[in-house]
């Protein structure tokens, strides 16, 4: 209405460095799970088979995933969304795993150990980026679920997305053998054609650089927990094996490509901006 006062216009607060990287943050995971996602569809394509059977669940039987911190709240927004009792039965299941006692074959991996044979027989050295490293525990991943299925796939962390996609799967995957592959030869989304994942993943890696809760690398399951129940993990200390709660140096990503490019990748300009 004319000469209707509406008062002084709020100004806008500008938001704090922690949330900005955060954003930032979650804008670059999302364009390297769309690329994880083209890198499948192609591969599978290629090789005329799919590249994971449905209720299978062998890889999250033997491997606890790492993840960087910004990967854990991605994660924790998302089961925000969730239904209380969902939410509870997730955080349930990793609170049983986490006071359970440790079994034999369920231990940290020393560094410069791979879980992996090397892809294709004899291989150069990898040369390691700030995103690639070694598994940290094996053993039954928590949010694995009784019907073999992962009760968080829509934000899995990236050694999930690339296991059989980017590197390779191991000898007693279930996937069966595409076109020129056999049991002891399986391809993998490599060379040249990672250079776009690998700079995304890189420019994940810049956005959250100086935060420390989205740049450190948690064992995922435990730091996903203690987004939602600190006090209760506080309590739950004297309980919990010391390889449960490994977090920041001691903590190694998965490795996410199986094959090192003969020059480094730089960011393009494309998807710097």
């Amino acid at each position: 209405m004319a000469g209707e006062n509406r008062g002084t216009p709020l100004e806008r607060s500008p938001l704090p460095p922690a949330a900005k990287a955060r954003l930032r943050g979650f804008w670059w995971l999302h364009r390297v799970w769309e690329s994880f996602r083209e890198a499948t569809a192609e591969l599978s394509a290629a090789l005329g088979v799919p590249l994971c059977v449905e209720g299978c669940g062998l890889c999250c039987t033997s491997n606890v995933p790492a993840g960087f911190g910004i990967e854990v709240e991605r994660a924790a927004s998302w089961l925000l969304e969730q239904t209380p009792a969902l939410r509870q039965q997730i955080l349930d299941r990793i609170e049983s795993w986490l006071t359970r006692p440790v079994l034999d074959l369920e231990h940290p991996m020393d560094p410069g150990q791979s879980i992996r044979r090397p892809l294709m027989g004899k291989q150069p050295a990898a040369r390691l980026s700030p995103v690639e490293g070694l598994t940290v525990l094996r053993g039954r991943c928590p949010l694995l679920g009784d019907d073999l299925r992962c009760t968080i796939y829509e934000v899995r962390p990236l050694g999930c997305r690339a296991w059989g996609i980017t590197n390779q799967p191991a000898r007693w995957c279930k996937r069966p053998a595409g076109l020129g592959e056999d049991e002891s030869h399986r391809a993998v989304f490599g060379g040249m054609g990672t250079a776009r994942l690998r700079a995304e993943i890189r420019g994940m890696v810049e956005a959250v650089k100086g935060h420390p809760k989205l740049e450190t690398t948690y064992l995922f399951p435990t730091a996903l927990y203690a987004r939602f129940r600190e006090h209760r993990l506080v309590d739950l200390l004297p309980r919990i094996p010391a390889a449960r709660l490994t977090g920041g140096k001691n903590v190694h990503l998965p490795r996410l490509f199986d094959e090192a490019l003969e020059e480094p990748v730089h960011l393009p300009a494309e998807v710097s901006s």
